[in-house]
């Protein structure tokens, strides 16, 4: 597998480059030009039943925890841009993503950096089920796709560029995104730091670029923490998108209570 994987580099590589190349940038209320103040807020949302996210994904076509996340994304998104007379039909994303195997047992576990964005093209619908099927049917066909490979190749490509000439193909590729959006499984039995056990699991995404809006999902023991983060002048309020997201989670949450089965109209 890893012979045929540096055999196809170069066309892996070459597809990246290209896909980035014709990659539109994002047009919208999120992208208004405006220079970054440097100033920050963020907010932590409510945390969220794992087994309910679970339960939310089945009843949706066997969708999976990643799938509804980015579905909740969707709708949330759609409604907070469409309120300020955005009618943008989809934003981009950067998703951080991984390509090592989780290993089995601890001497197997390695510290490596092999990792590299996805870009991804969001569709932002009216409705939960809508987009969680649009996401589902995208990420099924990524996974299947050399892409994922094409972005590492070409990430360590633009690395091995002379420093300024690397990040200015970095920070022409980040400003097309609007958002940059990671998901993470965290550790199920939970975590214990400095003898104490941790009641909570977050991370704040960090700038790039003039891309400053981040929202991050982490998962730990039997909830999922998401929270928002975002330089004032692209969204002064983040608490707005978080009142958008949880109430959206407390409505499908109410629909697979108790093992509900409901039908989508």
């Amino acid at each position: 597998m890893k012979v045929m994987l540096i055999l196809t580099k170069p066309l892996t590589l070459t597809y990246a480059f290209l896909c980035f190349f014709f990659w539109s940038t994002d047009n919208n209320v999120l992208k208004q030009g405006k220079p970054l103040n440097g100033y920050k807020k963020a907010t932590i949302l409510k945390p969220m039943d794992v087994a309910t996210l679970k339960k939310i994904g089945k009843h949706h076509n066997q969708a999976t925890i990643n799938d509804v996340v980015l579905g909740l994304v969707s709708v949330s998104m759609k409604e907070y841009m469409k309120a300020l007379g955005d009618q943008s039909k989809s934003i981009n994303l950067l998703i951080p993503y991984s390509l090592r195997q989780i290993p089995k047992t601890a001497e197997e576990h390695r510290l490596c950096n092999d990792f590299s964005c996805l870009c991804f093209s969001l569709a932002i619908c009216d409705s939960f089920e809508e987009s969680v099927g649009r996401v589902k049917k995208q990420t099924r066909a990524m996974k299947k796709s050399v892409y994922p490979y094409g972005v590492t190749a070409l990430t360590e490509f633009i690395a091995a560029m002379p420093g300024i000439v690397g990040q200015l193909v970095m920070m022409w590729c980040v400003s097309k995104a609007s958002l940059l959006m990671s998901n993470v499984p965290g550790p199920k039995g939970g975590m214990v730091y400095g003898g104490s056990k941790c009641i909570g699991f977050i991370a704040l995404a960090p700038g790039l670029g003039d891309l400053a809006f981040g929202i991050t999902a982490l998962s730990m023991g039997d909830n999922l923490y998401m929270a928002i983060q975002a330089d004032t002048s692209i969204i002064d309020n983040p608490k707005q998108i978080r009142a958008i997201i949880e109430r959206n989670y407390d409505e499908l949450s109410t629909l697979v209570k108790d093992n509900w089965i409901y039908f989508l109209e």
